[in-house]
């Protein structure tokens, strides 16, 4: 199998290593490289490996990039094809005035790197899944900013449609986490809940992520139409006692929107949550409508 920078999630980051080993060469311009010595952003020719490039690669990875992060990119790079040209869109990889690199605390984290990777690959924007990781109990995540996931995103995870990853994309990458078992095992939340193979209700729970007050707003939308649909299906089998039960659902779920909407309070609406969660699931009964 070969692989593009482009199939790979990583691949700026690669990129980025090739171009810096093409400075050290004298093979790039002064005036497209930084005083630091990083390349400016642009595009770049690159029509054949420059000599040692993939040891160069190689011994940049193991210096680095911690695991499981190193597994996978060592293991892709005598997959790799030459890129004909690399592309420099964002930032340096190094700190800026804004903040300092933050790759390593994220790839050193299972929890946080996990929900990253998952939700990037899930469609999420940056900041959504800086509010996921905020919201993990026992791991201090403050000083996590949403330049630093954006960073990340760009250099390591780069799976966003935005990105114009698409279906070939995806599944070239869950075949390559799938492959080595050390890595399978590395990314296994990943391979199991970031490529839409589970219902994103059972992702929240299975991840311990508490719903934002828009995820609940949208859950009681739903638990609405389903109630509409059940209270259609009722008075179809002149079952008027569960149609007037799905009506009073129907009520009562408008006034908990209301109350979501104008509260910030998400304690006030725990017992809510588990009802409309337990009727999307089909675990509450309403009259001879629902249940297991």
């Amino acid at each position: 199998m070969i692989l593009t920078l482009f199939e790979l999630p990583f691949g700026n980051f690669l990129g980025y290593l090739l171009i810096r080993h093409a400075i050290s060469l004298g093979k790039v311009a002064g005036s497209r490289i930084k005083k630091n010595g990083d390349p400016k952003r642009g595009t770049y020719r690159y029509s054949k490996f420059l000599p040692h490039a993939k040891k160069i690669l190689r011994e940049q990875i193991n210096e680095l990039i911690p695991p499981p992060f190193r597994d996978l990119m060592l293991m892709v790079l005598s997959k790799l094809a030459v890129p004909g040209e690399i592309i420099l869109h964002n930032e340096m990889i190094s700190a800026n005035a804004k903040t300092s690199s933050k790759h390593l605390d994220i790839m050193m984290d299972q929890e946080i790197r996990d929900r990253i990777l998952i939700f990037t690959l899930l469609g999420e924007s940056a900041r959504s899944i800086l509010e996921i990781i905020q919201k993990l109990v026992f791991i201090p995540t403050g000083h996590i900013q949403l330049e630093d996931i954006e960073k990340f995103q760009y250099y390591f995870w780069n799976t966003g449609f935005k990105s114009n990853w698409a279906y070939p994309q995806r599944m070239k990458l869950k075949q390559l986490l799938e492959q080595n078992p050390k890595v399978s095992r590395s990314f296994q939340q990943v391979i199991k809940y970031g490529f839409g193979e589970v219902d994103r209700r059972q992702v929240m729970r299975d991840l311990d992520i508490p719903m934002t007050k828009e995820m609940r707003i949208a859950e009681y939308h739903h638990a609405q139409d389903l109630m509409q649909l059940l209270q259609v299906d009722a008075l179809k089998l002149d079952d008027l006692k569960a149609a007037n039960v799905c009506s009073l659902m129907q009520s009562r779920n408008n006034k908990r929107i209301q109350s979501i909407i104008h509260s910030s309070e998400q304690t006030k609406s725990e017992t809510s949550d588990a009802m409309s969660m337990g009727i999307l699931s089909g675990s509450i009964t309403v009259g001879n409508i629902g249940g297991d």
